[in-house]
Parts: structure tokens; C-alpha cells; sequence
């Protein structure tokens, strides 16, 4: 679901590009040794870091520059929404829902599409990788995005809303 081997591809395809960027991928699940394999392929020693689960998630996202979420499907997608909250810019495909809500194209970060396509994935990181005024911009105006999603405001229309369903 999660989909890193096209985020892992399209790093791939940028590595040379971009000397001073690496990729780190946060989390873990069943693709695991398949992504490290990936990895190994794609780039050079070092330049794609899988650290696993985290307890620190804050200090992964106060040392990035802009966070992907190549995600074939999502709900909610929770990480993306934290990584805007501070303030990164974001990068993901048009055709995953969750993931199309929350980003705004040109506005809050960058969608890709076709879904899975690895070229389209690294012009878009390419895109924000070579701007840096860009990727503060788009991540200023994502951190104001997401900010209806911010605990104070969504407990305060929940308890409006059992409020409302009591005096019923």
C-alpha cells in the first residue's frame, strides 16, 4: 500500500542529480528486504536509509526537506498530515485518495500521475529539490492547510458534536 519501491525508483533516477539529497524512509513492514534490495540498486551506499519504526517521528520531520507519500490507497493519511503540520512540503500521486485531498497541487506540494509511475514521481521531486524558496512556500501554505486537522480543532467539533446529539 505504502508503495516505496517507486518512491525508492525515483530516487534512483535523481541520485546523480542531486549529490547533496538522501533518501530516508521511515517505517517498517512486510516489503522491507525487498525495498533494501531495491535500495542497494539504486543508489549509491548511504543514499537511501531505511531507519525503521520510530519513536522520534517529530525529529525525522524537523531534519527533512519535503516528505513523499507514494501510497497506492489511503484514508486519512496521518504522516502526510504531520509532515505538513511541519511545515513540509509534500509529494504524492494524483490518483490516491487521501493523499489527493490533503495536497494541493502547486499550493501545499506536488501530485504525480500517473499512479506508480516512477519517472513522473521524480520530475516532481526534482521539482521541489532544486527550489528551496518553493519548498518553503508550499510548506508554509501546507503547515496553514492542515491546520483544521489540528488536535484543538477537531476535539472542539467533536465535543460540539455530542453537544448537539445530547440535547436531542
Amino acid at each position: 500500500q505504502k508503495n516505496p519501491a517507486a518512491l525508492v525508483g525515483a530516487f534512483g533516477r535523481l541520485v546523480d542529480a542531486f549529490p547533496d539529497w538522501d533518501l530516508v524512509l521511515v517505517g517498517d513492514g512486510e516489503d522491507r528486504a525487498a525495498t533494501e534490495a531495491l535500495a542497494a540498486s539504486a543508489a549509491p551506499p548511504g543514499r537511501i536509509r531505511l531507519v525503521g519504526a520510530e519513536t522520534d517521528v517529530a525529529r525525522r520531520y524537523r531534519e527533512a526537506q519535503l516528505f513523499c507519500l507514494p501510497a497506492r490507497w489511503e484514508g486519512f493519511p496521518n504522516a502526510l498530515a504531520e509532515a505538513m503540520a511541519h511545515g513540509l512540503p509534500a509529494v504524492g500521486f494524483a490518483d490516491c485518495a487521501g493523499v489527493n485531498a490533503l495536497i494541493q497541487p502547486d499550493r501545499t506540494g506536488l501530485l504525480a500521475a500517473p499512479m506508480g509511475d516512477e519517472a513522473a514521481l521524480a520530475q516532481a521531486l526534482a521539482a521541489l529539490m532544486a527550489d528551496p524558496d518553493r519548498r518553503v512556500a508550499l510548506g508554509s501554505a501546507g503547515r496553514d492547510a492542515v491546520a483544521a486537522y489540528a488536535p484543538d480543532a477537531v476535539f472542539d467539533r467533536w465535543e460540539a458534536l455530542f453537544a448537539q446529539a445530547a440535547r436531542r
